[in-house]
């Protein structure tokens, strides 16, 4: 069982995924998580190479971090494409993308990535207020499908009422979700009753976080 980590290596990215990627399938197995955070990627960086191979590394660890990098829609949406596309589902356990400017184009490929991941049980997606309610319908059905996701934390996401309305009934069918965090999301009392009336026909949610809202 190996720890990757990684600092700063820009342009040797694709070569490092794929020296790893080739060392055979029983190798790359051991890996338990990939740390390639704040190495100065930049979306312009990013093409449909970088995302094959950085896809593949990524597919065969519980946590690949590539967070405080700059991969932009381009990049986030062609390494998650190559997940969702790949003959095995993936093996990560989360995926925390929080303050990284996810817009709605990224959730949608997120929600696919949710019904092709069966071991995915945390998605951290806090501090990307470009999400918005658009981006809460897009992510929904990858909600509602998927048997692993326990905790979805959406706290300062632009959701407002009509958000939380799109996302509602996903976390009402959801059969897996426990934890949800929905602060600082500008709610009011209409959305409150929306994901309260949700709360009370999901039989797994037990903790559901409003804080920081808009309903007095």
């Amino acid at each position: 069982m190996i720890t990757l980590t990684c600092a700063r290596f820009r342009s040797y990215a694709i070569q490092v995924a794929s020296a790893l990627t080739k060392r055979g399938a029983n190798d790359v197995s051991r890996l338990l998580s990939a740390d390639l955070s704040d190495n100065g990627i930049e979306e312009w960086d990013v093409d449909e190479a970088w995302c094959a191979v950085i896809g593949e590394l990524a597919a065969v660890v519980d946590d690949c971090n590539l967070r405080c990098n700059r991969l932009g829609v381009q990049g986030w949406c062609g390494l998650l494409d190559v997940l969702v596309d790949r003959a095995e589902a993936p093996a990560n356990t989360r995926w925390d993308l929080d303050n990284e400017g996810v817009k709605p184009e990224i959730a949608r490929a997120l929600g696919a990535l949710l019904s092709r991941c069966p071991a995915l049980h945390t998605l951290d997606l806090h501090d990307n207020p470009a999400l918005g309610p658009e981006g809460a319908e897009l992510l929904a059905p990858g909600i509602a499908t998927s048997s692993s996701l326990q905790t979805l934390n959406l706290h300062g996401c632009g959701l407002g009422a009509e958000g939380i309305n799109r996302l509602s009934a996903a976390v009402g069918r959801s059969r897996s979700l426990q934890t949800l965090l929905l602060m600082h999301n500008r709610l009011t009392a209409e959305g409150a009753a929306a994901i309260g009336h949700a709360a009370s026909e999901s039989t797994t949610l037990t903790e559901l976080d409003l804080s920081f809202n808009e309903l007095g």
